[in-house]
């Protein structure tokens, strides 16, 4: 039997806490941004200030989830969802692919 899959769309707090409590399950994780990091940007002041160091507010989504082998990240725009095929639309790139939940 195959193993179920989730797709996760944006790894803000929510997508990251989604996926950290899916790690190391039998569950296989797909998590798709736009971005290849999450960042925090009300402390952007404090960056350039030097307050802060610029790895303090942002790191990188597949370091997060390094050593997470049910865990994959992809780095995309989501441009539509069609539930009843279970199928995530994405167009990085302007190259349409289609990620099967």
């Amino acid at each position: 039997m195959d193993r179920p899959h989730v797709v996760i769309v944006g790894a803000g707090f929510g997508g990251l806490a989604a996926a950290k409590q899916l790690t190391g399950t039998d569950v296989d994780v797909t998590i798709v941004d736009q971005h290849n990091y999450h960042g925090f940007s009300p402390l952007l002041y404090q960056v350039a200030t030097a307050g802060l160091a610029p790895d303090d507010i942002a790191q990188n989504i597949r370091g997060i989830f390094q050593l997470s082998a049910n865990v994959d990240v992809r780095q995309s725009r989501v441009t539509g969802i069609d539930s009843s095929w279970a199928n995530a639309a994405s167009s990085p790139n302007r190259t349409a692919r289609t990620l099967t939940a």
